[in-house]
């Protein structure tokens, strides 16, 4: 095997050597057993747990229970009961409503999910929810389309709540009953029945026509001259329309609609009625859908306001492309995220659930699972945990009946005793009978108290970082903030230079090959005497002393006479044949008095 082959069969032998190095250098992937970890990357079982102990002993918002009770119920581990029953404690007995005394709907919405998922009794917090809802699409118009599939002539009744009205179709156009057309001709405003279906919530409007009309009927909403939504469209001679104009407001009682809350409830119910089959909570009957595709145009750049309309689309079977095209066009293509957020990705993520971006699920999940905590959280936060979970759980939300459906509200629980007497799963500051408890004021998210700040200063035991001077921090306690964040920052770094490595060895190798090609396989570098000592040749004035006192050889005579000429100037003295040494010695002169002249 010639020399060259040889060093090119060592270099790739280094080459993966190297690599491997690096990449094992680089790999800090935590070692799981398989029975921990699912196809998806990270320890589920880690996450729930971590998900479990911070709400089992703690206080929290209706919407932060609610939605945490959510995440549990998909994959529950601990007793529940207690989570249930502190859900229970929260709500307005009275009104069944959330919370008890200034019920919202955002918080009634996701607790009564809640309680639906863990097969309890939601009929009254639902129609709570049913009758919150106010009248929306104040501007623009309701239209009524009918249209002769047979090109015939005929009539329709309109019937309403407070009257009816006949219009007679001729060529397509509609007349009015006391002459002449409608404003539209080809169409019926709400209007022209009745200015107040306008201003009710849903009014149901009853179609009859002629059936030698072959009629087909379509309800349209229309924002503006260049928008306009179709409700429903059907060929039937009797049918019978629920105008979808409503909304929610933030409370009851509520003058203006909020998109949030609206949003919340309407998937909330859907939800609901996956649970409980029932027809009445179809996405029809909700009646809140138009006003949300509506302000969804509005909210174009808002991945969890087009995050939660898909879901509720594709939870009713009514996707809209260019909402769902919408929601892609937010994600990053760098990390898969929406906005590097871990909330807004896991509703983004979920609401794409069910639809063809399978792919773009995939990738939001990805970016979900590489930034799981050490503990399992996400940000050590239970909102961004739980829709993590949820995001991640993926379809259908799972149900989990707890207590056989009926968890009884009980008072028996000891506080401060950091146990959990009642034994549902609840300890001490999570059950309502000792919200009011001094123990537990310190871990209720609220400054109440004495506090300083949020469940610190005062009489609670952890100080407020504001409150902490200079002077009284030692340097071991100034470090440990960054003691806590710098191992996850750092690997993450260190993870992702491999790369670079690998290209300065690449470089490297690649540089060492050249030179060997260049200059040792020609044979202008020989390796074997690179190192070696020279041999001391004379120096640079010793050969200028030789070559000025070197004596005169005499000249042979010439073999034929000739007229010998006077020169002008003095004979130069004959140089005998040099040697090989003289020469480069010669030339290594020449080349410093070259270096020399500049």
């Amino acid at each position: 095997m010639a020399r060259g082959e040889r060093f090119f069969i060592f270099i790739i032998l280094l080459l993966l050597i190297l690599a491997s190095f690096v990449y094992s250098q680089n790999d800090t992937t935590t070692d799981t057993s398989v029975t921990q970890t699912t196809q998806l990357g990270y320890d589920q079982a880690k996450s729930y747990g971590w998900l479990y102990t911070k709400v089992k002993n703690a206080t929290f918002s209706v919407d932060q229970r609610a939605l945490s009770t959510i995440s549990l119920l998909q994959n529950s581990q601990g007793e529940m009961a207690g989570l249930i029953e502190a859900l229970k404690d929260s709500e307005d007995r009275i009104n069944n409503c959330w919370p008890n005394g200034a019920c919202k709907v955002k918080d009634t919405a996701l607790a009564a999910l809640a309680l639906a998922l863990a097969g309890q009794d939601v009929t009254k917090e639902v129609a709570w929810l049913k009758n919150a809802k106010i009248p929306a699409l104040s501007t623009g118009e309701w239209w009524v389309v009918v249209k002769s599939g047979a090109n015939a002539n005929g009539s329709c009744q309109f019937s309403y709540k407070g009257g009816s009205k006949t219009f007679d179709l001729q060529d397509d156009k509609i007349k009015l009953a006391k002459g002449g057309f409608t404003s539209g001709q080809y169409y019926i405003n709400l209007n022209e029945l009745s200015p107040t279906l306008k201003t009710a919530v849903q009014p149901e409007i009853t179609v009859g026509c002629d059936p030698g009309l072959n009629s087909i009927i379509t309800l349209i909403y229309k924002p503006n001259p260049n928008t306009f939504f179709i409700q429903r469209s059907d060929p039937a001679a009797n049918l019978q329309l629920k105008v979808a104009n409503a909304c929610y407001g933030n409370q009851v009682p509520a003058s203006s609609c909020s998109y949030d809350s609206t949003a919340y409830a309407t998937w909330a119910l859907l939800e609901i009625a996956s649970i409980t089959g029932s027809q009445d909570l179809s996405l029809e009957n909700i009646g809140t859908h138009i006003y949300l595709e509506n302000q969804a145009i509005t909210k174009s750049n808002d991945p969890i306001a087009l995050g939660l309309l898909n879901r509720i689309l594709i939870k009713s079977g009514s996707s809209g492309p260019s909402f769902i095209s919408g929601l892609v066009k937010l994600q990053r293509l760098t990390d898969g995220s929406w906005g590097g957020d871990i909330t807004t990705t896991s509703i983004a993520s979920f609401g794409l659930t069910g639809s063809d971006k399978s792919d773009s699920v995939a990738k939001g999940i990805s970016y979900l699972v590489t930034k799981v905590g050490k503990d399992g959280s996400w940000n050590s936060n239970v909102e961004s945990t739980s829709w993590a979970l949820i995001a991640l759980h993926g379809g259908e939300l799972s149900r989990f009946v707890v207590s056989g459906g009926t968890v009884p509200i009980s008072d028996v629980e000891v506080c401060g005793n950091g146990v959990d007497d009642d034994h549902d799963g609840a300890d001490d500051c999570a059950e309502k009978e000792c919200l009011s408890d001094p123990v537990c004021q310190c871990v209720n998210n609220i400054k109440d108290g004495d506090e300083n700040g949020i469940d610190c200063g005062g009489s609670c035991p952890q100080a407020c970082e504001e409150e902490i001077k200079e002077d009284d921090i030692t340097e071991p306690a100034k470090e440990e903030p960054q003691e806590k964040t710098e191992p996850e920052v750092t690997e993450e770094e260190e993870g992702s230079l491999w790369w670079l490595w690998l290209i300065i060895i690449l470089v490297l190798i690649g540089g060492g090959y050249f030179f060997y090609v260049k200059y040792v396989k020609t044979g202008k570098i020989d390796l074997k005497n690179l190192f070696k000592k020279k041999p001391k040749g004379p120096s640079f004035e010793d050969f200028r002393r030789q070559a000025e006192f070197k004596p005169i050889q005499p000249q042979r005579p010439l073999t034929q006479a000739r007229p010998v000429q006077k020169s002008t100037q003095p004979a130069k003295p004959m140089a005998k044949a040099k040697s090989k040494e003289e020469e480069e010695l010669e030339k290594s002169m020449r080349e410093a008095e070259k270096l020399l002249k500049g």
